[in-house]
């Protein structure tokens, strides 16, 4: 994938997951998510995303073992929670609320597309 067009592991509830593909899909970006680890696991190593976006408040029992898994291949990862544990364990972490546009502006910027910055009064 291009810079202006990355391709995103989403791991997490398919309502936030179809909120993001909405909001992604007019940028032209690819959003992929699995619903459990192994398949997660085998996205990552055949479709070799530039992006994985773990909300793990919403799927905690496969947020902990997606997340171990994927920090040992090349790939940042943003985890979306209001815990704390997760700002010592992620390199990238927004809180649970975060609207899909600031979600949108961190993927933006760690895939190198950040002169794609989505539009701030986006409803998403």
């Amino acid at each position: 994938m291009s810079a202006e067009h990355p391709l995103i592991l989403f791991v997490g509830q398919p309502a936030r997951s179809q909120s993001l593909k909405q909001a992604i899909t007019p940028l032209g970006w690819h959003l992929y998510d699995p619903q459990d680890v192994l398949t997660a696991l085998g996205m990552a190593v055949a479709y070799l995303p530039d992006i994985a976006v773990i909300d793990a408040d919403a799927v905690p029992e496969l947020a902990h073992e997606v997340h171990f898994h994927l920090s040992s291949i090349a790939v940042p990862i943003i985890v979306l929670s209001d815990d704390p544990v997760w700002s010592d364990r992620a390199t990238h972490t927004l809180p649970t609320a975060a609207r899909e546009s600031e979600v949108m502006t961190l993927i933006a910027a760690l895939a190198g597309a950040d002169h794609i910055v989505p539009d701030p009064f986006n409803p998403f």
